[in-house]
Formats: C-alpha cells, sequence, structure tokens
C-alpha cells in the first residue's frame, strides 16, 4: 500500500510521488532502504489538505495482489478471466476489485543457489550447460541477481556455519546472467570471495535475498525470490553445535518475522526443489520434535526465542502465492525455464480496502472465481498470497 502525494503547483502541474513504509532493521544486517509492494498508478479522493498553500496529501489504501487461475484436473493456467469473474475478500468481508490485468509489470528476481547437498548435483550440472537459454525467458525489462548459499568449509569439525555470495548484481544483461562464472558456480567451483561469511544458518539467504531486492528501483517491478535447493529442513535461530543457552539465535531472522518482512514487501517465494532422497524424511520428523518438545519451549522462553526453529521452502512459497516444482535431471533445465514463464501468467488486481484502520494487524485475502467458471472448468485452483499488513496508524506522508 502506498501513500501518495499530489503537489499541485501554480500551473497545475500533477506530480505522483510513491511513498513507501520503512522496513524495520532486524539484527546483524545492514539497514534496508524504504520499500514499496508492487502497484499499479492509482488515484483516490483527497483526505485532507496540508496547511502550506498548493499542497494536497492523500491517502491511499491500495492494496495490491496477484494470482495464477489453474484447471484443477489439467493443471493449465485459466485465461481469458474478466474482473467480473473474481470476488475478492479480506478477513470474509468482500471487496470493491478497482484495478485488474492480465498482465504483469517487469520482474525485480533473485535467483537464490544453494549449494550445499549432492542430490543437486545431477540437476545442477544439467541446468549449468543450458543456463543461457534458460535465462532468456526472462523478458528484456526483467532485472535479475544471482546469489549462492553453501557451508562454509574453513570452520572446525562439528561446527557448521554458511557463507553468501552475490555472483551477479542486479542486471538486465541476459548473456551477462549466463556467463561461464554462473555455469562453474552451479558445478560447485566459485572462486570470488563471500559478501558474508560464518553465518549460523543457511535460512539466513533468503532474508539477504530480501535486503537486495529492496535495494533495487523501480519500486513498480514485481518482486521475486526463485531459489535452487534440496529443501533439506534447517535451523532459523542456531546453529548445529553449541551451548544451547548461548547459541546465535539473536543474530538471526526467525521464520515468522522473516514471513511478514515477504508479506510487507510484497515479495514473492518460489522454489526448484531437488528432493534429498536419505536426509529430507530423516532430518524433518527431529527438527519439528526438537521444535515443539517442552524443554526447547523451557528453554526458549529464557531465551527469547526457539533454538530449534526450523523452516522448508513451503513455509514461505505458498503463503505468498509462489510456486514448488520438484526438479529432476533429465528435466531440470526445462522445469526451471517452466517456473520462470510460470511469473507472467497471473492475473493482477487492485482494491481500497474497506477497513481504514492502520492498525498494522495481519490481514488475510481470499479471491475466488464466480461458480459459472467453476462450473465450466470442472473446478479451479488459485495461487496467490494469504494476506498482507496494513502500514500502522503512524506511518506519514512526505511531500
Amino acid at each position: 500500500m502506498n501513500r501518495i502525494v499530489v503537489t499541485i503547483g501554480i500551473l497545475l502541474v500533477c506530480f505522483v510521488l510513491p511513498i513507501h513504509a520503512q522496513s524495520g532493521r532486524q539484527p546483524g544486517s545492514q539497514q534496508p532502504i524504504n520499500t514499496a509492494t508492487p502497484q499499479p498508478v492509482s488515484t483516490t479522493t483527497p483526505q485532507r489538505q496540508n496547511e502550506r498553500e498548493g499542497v494536497i496529501v492523500v491517502d491511499s489504501d491500495l492494496v495490491v495482489l496477484d494470482a495464477r487461475v489453474l484447471n484443477i484436473q489439467t493443471g493449465r493456467f485459466v485465461g481469458g478471466l474478466k474482473k467480473e469473474d473474481f470476488e475478492v475478500y479480506e478477513d470474509g468481508k468482500k471487496q470493491e476489485i478497482t484495478h485488474f490485468s492480465e498482465d504483469t509489470p517487469p520482474l525485480s528476481v533473485v535467483f537464490l543457489i544453494e549449494m550445499n547437498g549432492p542430490a543437486t548435483q545431477g540437476v545442477f550440472a544439467k541446468i549449468s550447460t543450458n543456463i543461457e537459454q534458460i535465462f532468456q525467458h526472462l523478458r528484456p525489462d526483467d532485472q535479475a541477481a544471482v546469489m549462492l548459499v553453501g557451508a562454509d568449509t574453513r570452520t572446525a569439525p562439528g561446527t557448521v556455519y554458511f557463507d553468501i555470495w552475490l555472483l551477479h548484481a542486479f542486471t538486465r544483461d541476459k548473456k551477462l546472467l549466463a556467463n561461464k562464472e554462473t555455469a562453474s558456480a552451479l558445478l560447485g567451483m566459485r572462486e570470488m570471495p563471500p559478501i558474508l561469511t560464518r553465518l549460523p544458518t543457511k535460512h539466513q539467504a533468503i532474508y539477504e535475498a530480501e535486503l537486495l531486492l529492496e535495494k533495487v528501483p523501480p519500486s513498480t517491478n514485481r518482486r521475486v525470490i526463485v531459489t535452487l535447493t534440496d529443501d533439506i529442513p534447517w535451523f532459523t535461530r542456531k546453529r548445529v553445535s553449541g551451548n544451547p543457552f548461548s547459541g546465535s539465535g539473536n543474530k538471526t531472522i526467525g521464520k515468522k518475522d522473516l514471513s511478514r518482512r515477504l508479506f510487507t514487501a510484497g515479495t514473492m517465494l518460489c522454489a526448484l526443489v531437488t528432493p534429498d532422497p536419505v536426509w529430507t524424511p530423516r532430518i524433518k520428523p527431529l527438527l519439528d520434535e526438537g521444535e515443539s518438545h517442552p524443554i526447547t519451549k523451557a528453554i526458549s522462553f529464557v531465551k527469547g526465542y526457539n533454538y530449534y526453529e526450523n523452516a522448508e521452502m513451503g513455509f514461505y512459497a505458498e503463503p505468498t502465492g509462489g510456486e514448488i516444482i520438484l526438479a529432476t535431471e533429465e528435466k531440470a533445465a526445462a522445469q526451471l525455464a517452466e517456473l520462470i514463464d510460470h511469473l507472467y501468467v497471473r492475473y493482477s488486481f487492485g482494491y481500497v480496502s474497506s477497513n481504514r484502520k492502520r492498525d498494522g494487524k495481519f490481514r488475510k485475502l481470499s479471491l475466488k472465481v464466480s461458480s459459472a467458471v467453476e462450473s465450466r472448468e470442472g473446478g479451479v485452483t488459485i495461487a496467490t498470497k494469504a494476506g498482507y499488513y496494513p502500514p500502522p496508524k503512524n506511518s506519514k506522508a512526505k511531500p
């Protein structure tokens, strides 16, 4: 949501400047710059006039979301729908759709590659040999960056830390994104120094990707994180070894806080997942048991965070309207290209919330299609974000 300031000059020339809600700083990371949920330009009725002559401050409570509508039987995108075919609900109350489009704005996307498990080696090798063709699926106005996260091999036995590399900063040059350095990184070879070292958890890389998105203009771009991973569950707040009463949880961001950041910024997370057949089914039950154990809860009360908190990509993908594709070595290149293509096959919506409170509390969203569409298609499934956080009442507009 944006607060828009319309400055009326003497010559009646209007300038519309989007005002971004400033994100809070998280421990252990640099201060992020102002960010905003991507949204179309809108006009609203003036709510109050500044005492200074010629300056009008306009409030806008425009809520923006996009969605993929799929036939539940075939899995194919249902195109050609109109605004009248949809209904949007916020906390159970129907809203009036004021903006609708089947076109999507340009993307700002971070490709986050997790260089950890042996399960991804064959998949990454296949992608590396087709990387140039894959990145050609991005559109000319899109901008992309490539980040890597991997275990720090310099640590002592019995400890696990992670490093983050920024392989390519944001660029529209698709050939640069697909250069030999990218192909080599997918094969596990990286010579450049990391930008962050000795992180206690690889989960932190998602947060760093979100911070990177916040720093790149324009704010009207749709923001996406596409991660390539084996998705073995991992701690979000701690390292593997160490005293549970010390740990490093205060230097990391918890999954609920990160989820809130993604909702607030309007960032969608998608994943190309290569499941590890050995470790994934073993680790997840152990971590879940540790996270909910009474002893863990007692320690969490003392420390202020859950030492065994963990998360998979599904924790972020589904609530933000993203998609997860399970990769196979034979089809990996085509599957990543398909994941990129799906970012453009979406409907965009905007509405002004009937709830005018600025309480900063989460609001649940629900998107439905008409019964006629449901009947014609034999049932549909809709992928969209689960909700949003409105700006707090103390947020102020700026000229």
